[in-house]
């Protein structure tokens, strides 16, 4: 049952694990590229502007088709606030994240109309190539008018905004027209417009006026916001004059009621007006009682058009609460008539049905009536015109039409009837969340919630087999699909987002099948067979424009059949001449083709195959074959080969491999066991010559003597042993032995011709022959008895048994058939060295232990035959006394329970010779199972009172021997433990310290996590005496304050502190300083990663890789495993394999439980260079794959850009330029703000730190200078530092302050106090007179701000960082316009205290102590 059970979890792991690469090969083969991005809100594809656009959180992505980016543009975050419309609004705000809700491309305008949740939710025009906004008169009415600009979309972050730009009234003059899903009400600001009308035209005002127009505080805005709408999609008909407008939109039923109504809206392209405003409610329900309608929305749709006015749309639908997912079409032939019939059914029959009694109709406000205009179409728009509600219409408004509605006619119509789709599939347990359909192949994507892009094949009647394909995607998939930019090179490719990632999808993955067969298994409606690429490929793969007609070169499933040969290729070696193969589906070939066959080990044997048409699916193709010679022989000895045999197209596609099989009679004759049965049982139909000794084919017998030979299948007619003789089929060696055969279909001159033989092979180089002799039976039988000469076997192996054939011939060489032919020799002294190993042989083989007269201890194990003189002993009880050699191990705890293992001699032939054993005094169990023959007894100790010591006894038939050595009881003792917490995934390495660890035989460490039974550590190690490392084992909850147990041989002793396991670290974001969706750094790696999470400072070690992604991803896979098992060891010392070049790792620190420093990995192994990447465009930036290793938690950061280390150099200025604050430094390669900031650029005069200003310049920055150190040096190198790396850039000197100006500071320092001092003697003395007094007191002042000013506190830098901190002030520097000015600084300015820069590489300048006055 045991082994049932293994198999069956061995299958199921094996299945799991078939399923795992599967599914990542489906994925591998689906997505050709991706763009790591988050926040994502909006993709667009042009094929015009050639790019991709990607709209997200503060950013707008422009990408090549396959997915490099080529340019950004930063959106966000801006100052804003609830009262703001525009950037120059003047209103002071704080800084808000731009949600770009809508991004659309203008083909027209050749731009792009991105609109946020910024400025009340406002839009604005970038050119689509550079991204950089469009300022011109013409923009105004988006880029300056504020009520043209805000509120256009909904600003929440969870509300929808749908968009699509149309034809205007005039060729050129687009229109742009958004539907926007209600904004939450504690949103900032809200948006007015449910559904909105907005004019992307320069030139006319009339045009401007009319589409400013929106669905604004009427009664439709109020129904659609009462009902909180959720717009899914938006898509247009036909042109200007007879197209529509959809929207399609979730919709509650009735105000604060749970449920939704899924609706589809229309308006005519020429209606700004909405007075064509029509909805209809939407239904795609299964065939399931238990999903109820009110539990369904709309999650996404897709209109394939067809024309103009035709075409079908698509449309996924979620169950909520149910996991239960629809997809419906409907034609809009159908749809566009049904909103024909509710116009008709209101304005004609006050909203019932062909004006009978059914009611589908009704009005937002009001009842349907009908209308005396809709009688006289003519007067119509006249009508309007007269009334002056459509004055400022254009002349070419159509007059006949009223089917776009009127301002006199009813208005903002809601249909009641439901409209059922058609339903193209549906799936339980799954969440649709968007689609796209290939309307040429009628195959449908739809991406799901759970990761999965489903692959749906339209055509397929059963609709229950209309999935053909599940790619795996792993994220779930949001967003809408958009098909690719078009290639007439490959079949159709799309864009899918996740929350991570951009991905660019092929729709049909046909390179991932390998052959034919499995292409067509694969039901993929792209794929078919390229028959002259051998290649599973789409049909714009494999032909080009000149081969789409011609016959066989694409081979497509359900119509074709793949290549294959008709006939069996099998042939005798010796055959000659050409072979002819009959082949189906093979292509024809045009002037200057040709197909070759080609032998696999032979080469190429012929010239070009000839082909020769039979029929319209089946050619025969003639190729020449090898010579017997040139065919090679069969490896394992059967007697036939197979050789493949390649079809070659244009002597380089293998378009076809098939093996042909080359069979041979003749090697039967040379086999030694059964030549002639062999040969008769062939299925070649071989026939056999007994006088001969020959096996041949049938076609190779001469007619004459076929009499002579044994026919195919008659193997009773063949000479063979029948059976043995000999009593004993064991055959001890060195004793003379005979060999007794019964032998059939001898033939009669087999004794007359050279004899017969007896031979065996023992070992190499042990060959024993013997004569044999022929006893004919009684006459007329056929069998007779040979009889083999005495023979002394032997062998030098050190085996008690050896299997041996024997060889009977005669005649030499003529090997007579032996089926039973086994024969066992044994030799009893091979491995039995002493007394107890000789008696434990079975009784079959007659062992005994041969004493030597007068010895104790020699002798030897034998037969007694060839015992000689010896004595020969039989029973155990007379062997010689048994002998301890050794224990182990040598000491226990003294609670008992360790297994001791006792080795030594004679120590019994079986477990019942030991009839007792003792350990220092105390009884030890003998574990029967565990008993070794002679030489090893096992015992289990048992327990003591106190630690003690004392030899080891065993008593052996009756006699007791004692050891050597001592054996100890000891007590071992744990006093403590740490880490004490850790994830729950396990991996922390604890260390116990104590006493007395070396004892005993097994240990481990128990941790209780509450579920009555202890989880062992993994990975125990005793490092010494005192020491026991360990890895904690992964639990399934975490938990707090678990005993900790360290058990020796069953013995539990309680660790004193307590464990906790911790909730699994978890990473919610990575941040940079740079604060952007890009993770960036340099090669020389270093920056910090800010990795914000919880539960990590349960970590006891955290470590993040980063692997190298451009290299070919089978090669990333395996160096990615490699590190992680290098990682999950947790080793101290790492050794580094050599297939781990491109993978590298960097420590982390956890600042809080909530936060985790990393720096990024430096890249080395000759990487930094990038010889690889670099091309003529310069260095292509790296990407890598980030993984952080949290003890046994492994969590995947996403993806890192790698750019070239920046250089940094002294600006030239630097060296004319004296008495400045701000030191130049040039740079190439900075990247700001990308892969740096300024707060990660340390700049170091000697240790003082330069701190770098605001960068403006991508090559140049400065820093300002600080204070000179105390002291008397001047000269200090100066370095810059980012990350790992440091630049040596050369050195700064400060100039000294002159001596001579001190002693004058000093001078009138000491006059001023004794001034002060005189001036207060005189004021006392004078105080009488008032006048004299209030003079001295004056002039005391005016000398105490003398006095001020030409205190050295202000000119030497004196005073503390208090006084400093008030000396800051605003000044103009450079180009800039202010930046903070310190004390140093304005000393410099002030004083000209100067310093002079002294590059690395001037080594003999000398220092310019000159100030700028001596100067």
């Amino acid at each position: 049952m045991k082994v049932y059970l293994l198999l069956f979890l061995e299958v199921t792991i094996l299945c799991l694990s078939t399923s795992k690469d599967l599914k990542a090969k489906a994925r591998r083969y689906h997505v050709l590229n991706s763009y790591a991005l988050s926040n994502i809100t909006s993709i667009s594809a042009s094929e015009e502007a050639d790019s991709v656009y990607i709209a997200s959180v503060n950013r707008i992505d422009r990408l090549d088709k396959n997915l490099k980016r080529l340019d950004e543009a930063i959106t966000g975050p801006q100052n804003d606030s609830a009262d703001c419309t525009a950037p120059w609004c003047g209103v002071e705000g704080e800084r808000v994240d731009n949600i770009n809700k809508l991004l659309l491309v203008d083909h027209v305008k050749s731009r792009i109309i991105v609109c946020g949740s910024l400025y009340q939710g406002s839009c604005e025009t970038r050119d689509w190539k550079t991204l950089e906004k469009i300022y011109n008169s013409k923009d105004r009415f988006l880029e300056e008018n504020k009520p043209a600009l805000r509120k256009m979309v909904c600003v929440s972050p969870d509300c929808n905004a749908v968009g699509l730009i149309g034809q205007g009234f005039t060729v050129g003059s687009p229109v742009l027209y958004i539907a926007n899903s209600q904004d939450d009400v504690n949103a900032p600001h809200t948006t007015i417009s449910a559904l909105g009308i907005y004019s992307l035209n320069h030139s006319g005002k009339n045009e401007n006026s009319l589409f400013g127009q929106t669905i604004d505080g009427n009664s439709v805005m109020d129904d659609i916001n009462q009902n909180k709408p959720i717009f899914q999609y938006i898509f247009e008909t036909g042109d200007f004059d007879t197209g529509h407008i959809y929207f399609l939109f979730n919709s509650q039923q009735v105000p604060y009621v749970k449920g939704y109504v899924n609706k589809i809206a229309r308006i005519c392209k020429r209606d700004s007006s909405f007075f064509s405003y029509v909805e209809m409610p939407l239904a795609c329900d299964p065939d399931n009682p238990d999903v109820t309608i009110g539990e369904r929305i709309i999650t996404n749709a897709y209109f394939a058009h067809r024309g103009v006015h035709n075409g079908t749309l698509y449309v996924t639908y979620n169950f909520l609460k149910k996991e239960y997912s629809t997809a419906c079409d409907y034609d809009i032939k159908v749809l566009d008539r049904l909103f024909e019939e509710t116009l008709e059914s209101c304005w004609t029959c006050g909203g019932y049905l062909n004006c009978g009694s059914e009611k589908i109709v009704e009005l937002v406000e009001g009842e349907c009536q009908i209308s005396r205009y809709l009688t006289d179409d003519a007067n119509v728009t006249q009508e309007l015109l007269n009334e002056n509600y459509l004055s400022f219409f254009p002349s070419f408004v159509p007059t006949t039409s009223v089917w776009c509605g009127t301002a006199y006619a009813a208005s903002k119509i809601k249909r009641t009837k439901i409209i059922d789709g058609n339903i193209i599939y549906q799936e339980q347990n799954s969440n649709f969340s968007n689609i796209i359909v290939d309307d040429n192949q009628k195959v449908a994507f739809i991406g799901s919630l759970e990761g999965q892009l489903l692959k749906i094949n339209l055509k397929e009647i059963n609709k229950e087999n209309r999935k053909y394909a599940t790619v795996d995607i792993g994220e779930p998939l949001i967003g809408n699909l958009v098909w690719g930019i078009r290639d007439a090179s490959h079949p159709p490719r799309f864009y899918a987002q996740t929350a991570k990632e951009v991905l660019h999808m092929t729709t049909a993955a046909c390179k991932m099948y390998k052959d034919c067969q499995s292409c067509f298994a694969s039901s993929d409606v792209y794929c078919g067979w390229c028959t002259l690429k051998n290649k599973c490929l789409a049909r714009e793969e494999c032909l080009s424009d000149a081969e789409t007609e011609m016959a066989r070169r694409w081979l497509k499933p359900g119509k074709d059949t793949c290549i294959r040969n008709q006939n069996k290729l099998v042939f005798q070696r010796s055959h000659n001449g050409p072979i002819d193969i009959l082949i189906s589906n093979l292509p024809q070939l045009n002037e200057g083709e040709s197909y070759l066959c080609v032998y696999e080990g032979v080469g190429n044997i012929s010239k070009p195959a000839t082909t020769d048409v039979i029929d319209a699916n089946s050619t025969r193709l003639t190729c020449d074959v090898p010579s017997p010679t040139q065919i090679p022989m069969s490896s394992d000895g059967s007697d036939f080969v197979e050789v493949p045999l390649k079809i070659l197209y244009n002597n380089n596609v293998d378009i076809l491999t098939k093996s042909v099989t080359f069979y041979d009679c003749e090697q039967y004759a040379t086999r030694t066991d059964r030549p002639c049965y062999d040969c008769l049982k062939s299925k070649w139909n071989c026939s056999w010559s007994v006088a001969q000794h020959r096996c041949v084919s049938p076609s190779s017998i001469d007619n004459g003597t076929r009499d002579t030979w044994i026919e195919h299948d008659q193997t009773d007619e063949c000479p063979h042993v029948q059976d043995t003789f000999h009593p004993h089929p064991l055959i001890p060696v060195r004793y003379p032995t005979n060999i007794i055969l019964k032998v059939v279909n001898m033939p009669p001159m087999a004794d007359s011709r050279n004899g017969i033989n007896c031979n065996f092979e023992l070992d190499k180089g042990h060959t024993f022959n013997s004569r044999g002799t022929i006893q004919p039976g009684a006459a007329g039988e056929s069998t007779s008895t040979v009889l083999c000469s005495k023979t002394s076997f032997g062998y030098d192996a050190k085996k008690t048994l050896l299997q041996s054939k024997l060889t009977l011939t005669w005649d030499t060489d003529k090997t007579v058939d032996f089926k039973e032919n086994e024969f066992t020799f044994y030799k009893c002294s091979a491995t039995r060295d002493d007394c107890s190993k000789c008696l434990s042989a079975d009784a079959q083989y007659r062992c005994g232990w041969c004493q030597n007269p007068g010895e104790s201890n020699g002798g030897q194990c034998q037969i007694p035959e060839l015992c000689n003189n010896r004595t020969f002993i039989s029973e155990s009880r007379k062997c010689p006394v048994h002998e301890i050699t050794s224990f182990t191990p040598s000491s226990g705890p003294i609670e008992g329970g360790t297994e001791v293992e006792i080795f030594g001699k004679n120590m019994g032939a079986t477990s019942s010779e030991v009839s007792e054993i003792e350990v220092a005094d105390t009884k030890c169990t003998l574990i029967p199972e565990k008993f070794v023959t002679s030489t090893k007894i096992v015992c289990r100790t048992g327990k003591v009172v106190k630690e003690t010591q004392g030899l080891v006894s065993v008593q052996v038939r009756n006699i007791k021997q004692t050891s050597k050595n001592m054996y100890k009881y000891k007590k071992p003792d744990v006093t403590t433990v740490e880490p004490l917490l850790g994830p729950q995934a396990g991996g922390t390495k604890l260390t116990v310290r104590g006493s007395n660890f070396n004892i005993g035989g097994s240990k481990r460490i128990t941790i209780d996590h509450g579920f009555g039974a202890g989880v062992d550590c993994n990975d125990l190690s005793v490092v010494n005496d005192s020491m026991i490392t360990c890895l904690t084992a992964e639990v399934t909850n975490a938990k707090d304050d678990l005993q900790l147990s360290l058990v020796i041989d069953g013995n539990y002793y309680l660790i004193p502190k307590l464990f906790s396991y911790k909730p699994n670290p978890q990473v919610k974001e990575v941040k940079t300083l740079s604060n952007s969706g890009h993770l960036t750094s340099y090669v020389g790696g270093g920056r910090k990663l800010f990795i914000y999470g919880s539960s990590f400072k349960s970590v006891q070690k955290s470590t993040l890789t980063a692997t190298i992604l451009d290299l070919d991803r089978s090669t990333q896979r395996k160096r990615h495993l490699l590190v992680r098992r290098n990682i999950k060891k947790s080793t101290e010392k790492r050794r580094r394999s050599s297939d781990e070049d491109f993978v590298f790792e960097a420590d982390c620190k956890v600042e809080k439980d909530t936060m985790l420093i990393c720096g990024t990995p430096q890249v080395k192994s000759g990487l930094e260079s990038w010889t690889h990447l670099r091309t003529n465009a310069g260095v292509k930036p790296l990407k890598a794959f980030l993984t952080l290793f949290m003890d046994n938690v492994e969590i995947t950061l996403g993806e890192l850009t790698y750019l070239d280390n920046p250089d940094f150099h002294l600006s030239s200025s630097n060296q004319d330029r004296v008495a400045h604050d701000y030191l130049k430094i040039d740079v190439d390669h900075l990247a700001h703000s990308e892969a740096v900031t300024e707060d990660e650029i340390i700049v170091l005069i000697g240790k003082e730190r330069c701190i770098v200003e605001p960068i403006y310049k991508s090559n140049q920055f400065l820093c300002e200078i600080p204070d000179q150190p105390k002291g008397d040096q001047l000269k200090y190198t100066l370095t810059v530092s980012i990350g790992f790396t440091t630049w040596l850039l050369g050195s700064v000197s400060y100039r000294p302050t002159k001596k001579s100006d001190y002693s004058t500071i000093i001078i009138v320092v000491v006059a001023a106090v004794v001034s002060v001092v005189v001036l207060f003697v005189v004021v006392c003395v004078l105080c009488k007179c008032r006048r004299k007094c209030n003079k001295a007191n004056h002039d005391a002042m005016e000398r105490e701000h003398e006095l001020d000013i030409i205190s050295p506190t202000n000119w030497m830098g004196a005073g503390t960082s208090k006084d400093k901190g008030n000396l800051y002030k605003t000044v103009p520097v450079n180009d800039r316009k202010t930046v903070q000015e310190s004390p140093s600084s304005m000393r410099s300015r002030d004083q000209k205290r100067s310093y002079q820069v002294v590059p690395e590489s001037d080594k003999t300048g000398k220092e310019n102590l000159m100030s700028d006055d001596e100067a």
